[in-house]
């Protein structure tokens, strides 16, 4: 029989496969750990290699950055040392257009002068003081060590008064400065208002109506049955204060409104306008006088009459 190639490697691969299965398990472990020390010792040696490259990158990249900064140093300087002629050659050339105006100038203030000199001056003609016919100090003289008005030349006329001579200045005097208003005087005035505290509120003139109103104002407990007020008793009238009307808003129309006829100048026409109060005050006050006059010529009339018709 021929044994091909393929066949010859096919059977001498067999007893390998066979020698290693027929490794133990100790065997086994002892040939892997060999090659994790292998691979072990390769790692470190790696690594070395590895850090020496990234030390050459780092080194290199330092020296290109040195190398761009000193470029960059030394183009600023050659601009700066640029700009430095620019601007020392601008400063020379306007230094020099400074000193041609400042000659320009000059020359021209020469000019000026020249042609001013030149003309001719005007002269002003000197006019005569008039002649008012009055001294300087006329309006004032001195004596005895005073200063007084000149009656020839002023004449001090109070308000309401006619001048008696024919004198150039008439003033009117003024009083008012003059006079000085007393304790009392003061007093009165600062009792005609409330003072800044209450808006300089007036006092009011009391009248008869006033008064009236105010009267009733003391005894409103006794206007109204089913309203109680606090008693006002004897109270003096108070001295400053205001009298208005009152107007309801547009939701009492119905029940706080007044007509036009129910409204009066004073309390006092309000209440005698109504019918139904007249009754009630007529009746109270016919209560209040029975009340107080008992035991009086009415009532012994009475008595003697009510012992006639028993006998």
């Amino acid at each position: 029989m021929t044994i091909t190639r393929s066949q010859r490697k096919r059977l001498e691969n067999k007893p390998k496969e066979n020698s290693q299965s027929t490794k133990t398990p100790t065997q086994r472990q002892e040939s892997n750990t060999k090659k994790q020390t292998v691979i072990e010792k390769q790692e470190p040696a790696m690594i070395e290699n590895e850090k020496n490259v990234v030390d050459q990158q780092k080194e290199t990249k330092d020296e290109q950055e040195v190398i761009d900064r000193q470029e960059e140093e030394s183009d600023s300087s050659e601009s700066e040392s640029s700009d430095s002629d620019s601007s020392d050659l601008s400063s020379d050339e306007e230094s020099e257009d400074l000193d041609s105006l400042l000659n320009k100038a000059e020359a021209a203030l020469v000019s000026n002068q020249d042609d001013l000199s030149l003309e001719k001056k005007p002269t002003l003609q000197k006019l005569s003081k008039l002649n008012t016919g009055l001294d300087s100090s006329l309006y004032f003289k001195a004596a005895n060590g005073r200063v007084s008005l000149a009656s020839e030349a002023v004449q001090l006329v109070e308000p309401g008064q006619k001048p008696t001579q024919d004198s150039p200045l008439v003033v009117q005097a003024n009083n008012t400065l003059e006079k000085q208003s007393s304790r009392k005087e003061r007093q009165i005035e600062r009792e005609k208002t409330t003072g800044k505290d209450w808006f300089d509120m007036p006092r009011p003139e009391i009248t008869p109506e006033l008064k009236r109103d105010l009267q009733i104002l003391k005894m409103r407990h006794v206007l109204d049955r089913k309203r109680h007020y606090k008693k006002m008793g004897k109270q003096e009238d108070p001295k400053y204060f205001q009298v208005g009307t009152i107007i309801q808003g547009p939701t009492e129309f119905f029940s706080a409104r007044m007509t036009n006829k129910e409204r009066k100048q004073t309390i006092v026409d309000e209440l005698l306008a109504s019918d139904e109060q007249k009754q009630y005050y007529k009746r109270k006050h016919n209560e209040v006088s029975t009340r107080s006059n008992r035991g009086g010529k009415r009532d012994y009339k009475k008595l003697k009459a009510q012992r006639k018709m028993k006998f």
